[in-house]
């Protein structure tokens, strides 16, 4: 076959650069990284995620393949170190080093402060760590410990084998580490250059415990113990509470502990979590409590409610599950409605109950009695022939209407109303009539200017709740 003649040249060349006249090779630069930046992070959270068992391995890593399309979407992702700073990746016996790609999101992130999650697959706790890790997996663990002094968050995932034991170097500084998240509660005992130098983290301010420690744990340290900062700590999270005995020997050393976060609460091997008279629990900071329970009452959450005494508490947040055969009684709980008369700072309360529970007439006036100085309140449960007199009791207890004007009004603070409640047009017609009533217009002609008129969230989504409140689950 001859040469290509000169036109055949030609034509190939305006074949290969036909892509140059994509708009996007026209996008200006700011753009391209705004749209980068919704690429990476995946949809995991992190820009880097290397999982697998020892047959399969999967790997996401955004930014190194929009860095691949050409050498213009690599200079500008490059240049992005945001794009390079979360890695989640498993370290049981993986099949590579990953040298090149752990290598190239350690230079481009450009020393900005790191999100690094360890992840394992459950293997005989009792192998040798090169058993456990394999060289590879020891390799990565190492490569990116190095870099613990640019940590911002630090995730611990299922590890059966004291991993940072190995730790072996004063290398391991965390100075800007502020989350620290634990999803296997035996590993916050070994290591004690590794638990050393999270005691001396001078920012860390968050932590995620998938169960309370177990008192073996530290029955052998002096309490309080010494292993965490505790005084620093302002953010605590459970997945799991399945002790109160646990629970009250642990949660009080967090003593400005403003945020507390309980995932699930229930008894272990399906008994009650039992409560001792004496076993009263204040925590004179905590402003925000998130309960969640697998029944409303009476069990885990009122036992938990009959001994802590928050005293500066502003909000609280109950989710009541249900589970096969649940059948709760009556709503509210006498331990409940006791908790908010002695609590009565609350001002946001927030209230997920299951579809069984029975809430007569009256339950929503005696709720708000309790909580004078609400500001917002959400409420949200499935309509069923039990509950059918709920939204009534809710439009009764906050109408206000023609010779009311002398009256008490219950809540008068109240700003926000969230309602999540499957209803009929006579229950539409209900919830028209409150606002009708609670109007501006109306509350003048009434003489109550002095009480605020409320937002109405009827059936929406969104939580009211802050920020604080939102859990840290896997991804």
């Amino acid at each position: 076959m001859g040469d290509p003649s000169e036109c055949e040249v030609i034509a190939r060349r305006l074949k290969e650069r036909r892509s140059w006249m994509a708009g996007v090779g026209k996008m200006p630069v700011e753009v391209l990284r705004e749209i980068f930046s919704f690429v990476s992070p995946n949809e995991s959270g992190n820009s880097l995620m290397i999982l697998g068992t020892k047959k399969e391995y999967e790997i996401r890593k955004p930014a190194m393949t929009l860095s691949q399309v050409c050498s213009h979407w690599r200079r500008v992702s490059s240049s992005c170190a945001h794009l390079w700073c979360a890695i989640q990746v498993s370290i049981s016996k993986p099949p590579s080093s990953f040298r090149t790609i752990l290598g190239t999101y350690l230079k481009n992130s450009a020393g900005r402060q790191l999100q690094v999650w360890f992840w394992e697959y459950w293997v005989d706790s009792s192998a040798s760590i090169m058993d456990y890790l394999g060289t590879n997996g020891f390799y990565i663990f190492k490569t990116l410990m190095e870099e613990s002094y640019r940590f911002k968050s630090l995730i611990i995932e299922a590890f059966t084998y004291p991993v940072f034991q190995t730790i072996e170097s004063s290398y391991v500084k965390f100075p800007v580490l502020r989350s620290l998240f634990n999803y296997h509660r035996s590993d916050m005992a070994s290591g004690a250059i590794f638990m050393k130098a999270i005691e001396e983290a001078p920012l860390l301010t968050d932590i995620y415990f998938r169960r309370v420690p177990c008192s073996r744990d530290w029955q052998n340290l002096p309490l309080p113990p010494t292993r965490l900062p505790f005084t620093q700590i302002t953010r605590l999270e459970f997945r799991l509470v399945d002790s109160l005995e646990q629970f009250h020997r642990f949660v009080p050393h967090f003593v400005n502990l403003k945020y507390l976060i309980i995932q699930a609460l229930m008894p272990r091997y399906n008994r009650q979590l039992a409560v001792d008279l004496d076993m009263s629990m204040t925590l004179p900071s905590l402003t925000g409590l998130y309960l969640s329970t697998n029944k409303a009452q009476p069990g885990p959450s009122s036992n938990l409610l009959d001994i802590l005494d928050l005293p500066s508490l502003k909000t609280l947040s109950i989710v009541s599950w249900e589970t096969p055969g649940d059948a709760d009684p009556t709503w509210p709980s006498r331990s409940f409605l006791s908790f908010l008369q002695r609590t009565s700072s609350i001002t946001m309360l927030d209230l997920r109950l299951p579809r069984f529970t029975h809430i007569p007439s009256e339950s929503i006036r005696t709720v708000f009695k309790s909580s004078p100085n609400l500001e917002a309140f959400a409420i949200g449960i499935e309509k069923d022939d039990e509950n059918s007199s709920f939204l009534h009791g809710l439009t009764s207890a906050l109408s206000i209407r023609p010779g009311d004007e002398l009256l008490e009004v219950v809540v008068p603070r109240l700003k926000v109303l969230s309602v999540r409640f499957r209803c009929g047009v006579e229950d539409e017609k209900a919830v028209n009539e409150l606002l009708d009533c609670r109007s501006k217009e109306e509350l003048k002609k009434l003489g109550r200017s002095d009480i605020p008129v409320f937002g109405l969230y009827f059936n929406h989504n969104d939580s009211i709740l802050p920020e604080w409140s939102h859990q840290r689950t896997s991804y």
